[in-house]
């Protein structure tokens, strides 16, 4: 175990010698360890299969490359995170010199030709997204990770490097897939409020037929393929200050080698980020958002 103030020195030097790493907390460790895989010479390694030990960095668009840091080529650190009771966040950001305004606008446009393509039977569901440049003057990448750690205690938190890609960080509430052994999990996240206080919140019938269109369709893309599937019922879960309805949806892989790279091509991209039916879904973002989505989920 490493101390926390050389885990983060160690993270610093990788940035400044640009050297491909990664950093992160699973959800599970729930504010605990921080784990990190600095790559000790630069090289470019990608998977197509998931077969191999490693930390994997995938792009939206299932059709390109991931991008693949092999654990055997790399230094494995570990630390525990020491949390204040008072410590700081980022100042606020002034938004006066981003393109928030000019896209919103364009955002409202994109959306309503969503509305309409769904009232015309394109599809069921689509998940817009935009995107918003911020000039905010130089930013220490791994100042910022520590304090996502912070501040989502129950997230997916991650700080990834290459040079191939850039820096890319965030924090997540949703895993598309946990596996063990033969055994896996996933879940459908859709529907969102404000977390005010409490967690015992009601859902509007709109959250709640959100919700059971993404199961199903989840369950829809395991069936016949995999063994034992089972859903929980939809409960709501907290990430940050925000609440999700959720439900839990487990199974068993068979004896095949190419069910992990089937299972995640099955589930990826959801519809809470893509939209139903996938494909139809996909195609209208690729021809309205007029922005490559990248590593965007």
């Amino acid at each position: 175990m490493t101390e926390q103030k050389e885990f983060f020195q160690r993270l610093k030097e990788q940035t400044q010698g640009k050297f491909p790493f990664v950093a992160y907390r699973e959800p599970s460790e729930k504010g605990g360890v921080i784990k990190a895989l600095l790559q000790t010479y630069i090289e470019v390694y990608k998977t197509v299969d998931f077969s191999e030990s490693g930390f994997v960095f995938a792009p939206f668009d299932s059709g390109e490359e991931a991008v693949f840091i092999p654990k055997e080529k790399s230094d494995y650190l570990e630390t525990t995170l020491q949390v204040k009771e008072n410590f700081e966040m980022a100042p606020v950001i002034d938004y006066s010199n981003s393109n928030a305004i000019a896209e919103k606008e364009r955002y409202i446009d994109i959306v309503q030709q969503g509305i309409d393509a769904i009232h015309e039977g394109e599809f069921r569901k689509v998940v817009l997204s935009r995107k918003e440049v911020l000039e905010t003057g130089p930013q220490d990448a791994v100042v910022l990770f520590e304090r996502l750690l912070k501040k989502y205690p129950e997230a997916f938190v991650y700080l990834f490097y290459h040079p191939l890609v850039g820096t890319w960080l965030g924090a997540t509430p949703e895993s598309l897939l946990e596996i063990e052994r033969n055994r896996f999990k996933t879940m459908a996240l859709a529907g969102t409020q404000k977390f005010q206080n409490s967690e015992n919140v009601e859902w509007g019938e709109k959250e709640k037929e959100e919700q059971q269109i993404v199961t199903e369709s989840i369950l829809e893309n395991l069936r016949g393929k995999y063994i034992n599937i089972r859903k929980s019922q939809p409960h709501t879960s907290r990430a940050g200050n925000l609440l999700h309805l959720k439900t839990d949806i487990a199974g068993e892989l068979t004896p095949d080698p190419d069910n992990l790279k089937n299972l995640i091509a099955a589930l990826h991209p959801t519809p809470a980020v893509c939209g139903l039916p996938r494909d139809a879904a996909r195609k209208f973002l690729q021809e309205t958002e007029n922005y490559d989505r990248e590593y965007y989920t």
